[in-house]
């Protein structure tokens, strides 16, 4: 596989994955955004507490630190497979939570379960064809 399409590819999906950052910022804002009612979800309440913003947080933060991982090994070939394993797996089972839990056609939740699993077929193709210069 070619090495410039897998940087390239490892890079976007590691920045919008990078992106639930806003989530560890600001967690009621980015749960609403992402899940809110203006978005056709169901969260229009407010957090129930700081238990469950300091969860969300570190949701927000781990999420980003996956991408940031990503955008790391595009870089560094000799972690690349660790990151990728980890990646797929994280977001599967994001995807297996969501599928098992809401109907996700009717979800705002529908376009992350959409790009997770394109990330995964790709990720899941850069580990059997690794890149070559």
């Amino acid at each position: 596989m070619n090495a410039a399409l897998v940087k390239g590819v490892m890079i976007v999906s590691g920045l919008l994955t990078m992106s639930m950052l806003f989530v560890a910022i600001d967690p009621a804002g980015g749960l609403a955004q992402s899940f809110g009612p203006a978005a056709g979800g169901v969260l229009g309440e407010p957090l129930p507490g700081p238990i469950a913003e300091i969860i969300v947080r570190n949701w927000g933060g781990l999420i980003a630190l996956y991408g940031a991982a990503l955008v790391y090994a595009a870089f560094v070939p000799a972690v690349r497979s660790l990151v990728l394993v980890l990646a797929i797996t994280g977001k599967a089972f994001f995807i297996s939570l969501v599928v098992t839990s809401i109907d996700v056609s009717t979800s705002p939740v529908l376009v992350a379960v959409i790009a997770d699993s394109v990330m995964i077929v790709l990720f899941l193709a850069f580990l059997v064809r690794p890149a070559r210069a």
